[in-house]
């Protein structure tokens, strides 16, 4: 169980700072980005401080505009 927890906690993490930087990359504030993916302000910074995960259709979301796949989304540093 450990291990699980362990793994999630490392694929979220990715997301968190993948999507970080493809927001800083573009100029983008937290809120230009939370609009483009229909979010809130609060909901990104936790993306990106690695204090909540994504759901799957943010994950989707996020992967068809930036055209990155959901897999180097979660499993890469970008």
């Amino acid at each position: 169980m450990l291990l699980i927890f362990a793994k999630t906690e490392w694929i979220m993490s990715n997301f968190g700072s993948n999507i970080k930087k493809i927001r800083s990359l573009k100029n983008y504030t937290q809120q230009h980005l939370a609009d483009i993916l229909g979010l809130t302000r609060a909901a990104v910074s936790s993306y990106e401080e690695g204090r909540a995960e994504p759901k799957i259709e943010t994950l989707t979301r996020a992967s068809q505009i930036f055209g990155v796949s959901v897999d180097d989304f979660i499993n890469k540093k970008l």
